[in-house]
């Protein structure tokens, strides 16, 4: 996959946006376990908060009712 390509090339996995999500709440707000594991397996870093609302991906799958995500964070 593309994530997977640019895992390969040393993509920053723990970049943030304005909003302070990282590529992983990304990934957990578009209910795409497929990159939430490859992240994960990546070292992504799963205790990460988000800004003002400080938001942990596993708190935002929750929120979002992303149930398969939740379960595997």
């Amino acid at each position: 996959s593309n994530l997977i390509t640019l895992l390969s090339y040393g993509v920053n996995i723990h970049h943030r946006t304005q909003n302070n999500f990282t590529i992983l709440h990304a990934a957990v707000f578009n209910n795409n376990l497929k990159f939430v594991r490859a992240l994960i397996n990546n070292k992504a870093d799963t205790d990460t908060f988000t800004g003002d609302v400080a938001l942990s991906p596993l708190f935002l799958s929750i929120i979002e009712q992303r149930l398969e995500v939740a379960s595997y964070l």
